[in-house]
């Protein structure tokens, strides 16, 4: 099995192409999570990339909790 590997772009609303997209994406998961602060944007922000991958996506991480609730049933979140 190949191993797939995930590019993290910007999220900042002024750069080109689907970063603004994927901002508001993100903004949208932290308002239905009620998830707030630093950490869960960045975790917001990969949440939104990892659920656009292929199905199969599997994203590790030390926040098992918080990542499960932003990425749902689509990415399968397994704890460091």
């Amino acid at each position: 099995m190949g191993r797939q590997v995930i590019c993290a772009n910007p999220l900042s609303r002024a750069a080109a192409g689907g970063a603004p997209r994927r901002a508001d994406a993100a903004v949208s998961l932290l308002q239905e999570t009620g998830l707030r602060g630093h950490k869960c944007a960045i975790g917001a922000a990969l949440a939104v990339i990892a659920g656009r991958q292929p199905a199969g996506a599997v994203l590790f991480t030390s926040d098992e909790d918080d990542m499960g609730k932003l990425c749902g049933p689509g990415v399968r979140v397994v704890s460091l």
